[in-house]
């Protein structure tokens, strides 16, 4: 097989392309009507979340449940993509075990993929970070990457979707024009995915020499290729 940190979505419609499938994962809370889907907005033209709008206030644009079909036993990280503008961030929380407390990712400035780590809240609410909205955010018309950097965190619902599990939030009263797609969990642990099945997604012409040459890839695909 081929090792690689197994990467399935976050919830069901968590790539945006059947509507139903994303509204159905959304809480009793719903979505703000200044979301929608984003038809060929996504990411290789695919479908978005597109967010346009100015909020008038600092507004959960929807929270969802753990709609996946199934789970890593341990997330390394959650990863989607951004592209657009806005005048204040986005602020995402992610629901420990009792579907209630959560821990805060905080965006800030975001012009180029990055990395983000949960806010630290030791007082009041412990595990409740702060959400802010500090900061713009323009990529420059292209997509940018955001990991949340989940190693730090042990208790995250993945086994109650009745219960919260994922949450987005934006600032209020400024400009947002943004669009959201293909959100992940990535395991921390390495898999194996069978050989075939790799080759059902990756077509390759013939090794010359020491030079391979990959001439189709699957859209939004990561390959490492090492020297053995």
């Amino acid at each position: 097989g081929i090792s690689a940190n197994a990467q399935t979505a976050a919830f069901n419609g968590s790539d945006f392309e059947t509507w139903s499938d994303f509204t159905n994962s959304i809480t009793s809370f719903g979505i703000k009507s200044y979301a929608t889907q984003g038809l060929t907005k996504g990411y290789n033209g695919t479908s978005s979340l597109n967010i346009t709008g100015t909020p008038t206030g600092n507004d959960y644009v929807f929270t969802v449940k753990p709609t996946a079909a199934s789970y890593p036993s341990s997330i390394g990280s959650i990863t989607f993509w951004v592209k657009g503008t806005s005048g204040k961030s986005l602020s995402f929380n992610v629901y420990m075990a009792n579907g209630t407390n959560y821990n805060v990712f905080n965006l800030k400035d975001f012009t180029t993929s990055a990395t983000i780590t949960p806010t630290i809240q030791t007082s009041g609410n412990v595990g409740n970070g702060s959400n802010d909205y500090i900061g713009v955010i323009n990529t420059g018309g292209a997509w940018q990457k955001v990991t949340l950097d989940m190693s730090t965190i042990t208790s995250v619902n993945v086994a109650d979707n009745t219960k919260n599990f994922f949450a987005l939030k934006v600032g209020k009263e400024v400009s947002y024009a943004l669009d959201i797609d293909d959100v992940k969990v990535v395991s921390s642990t390495m898999g194996t995915i069978d050989v075939k099945e790799f080759d059902k997604k990756v077509k390759m012409n013939t090794l010359v020499s020491d030079n391979l040459t990959l001439i189709e890839l699957p859209s939004k695909s990561t390959v490492n290729i090492y020297s053995v």
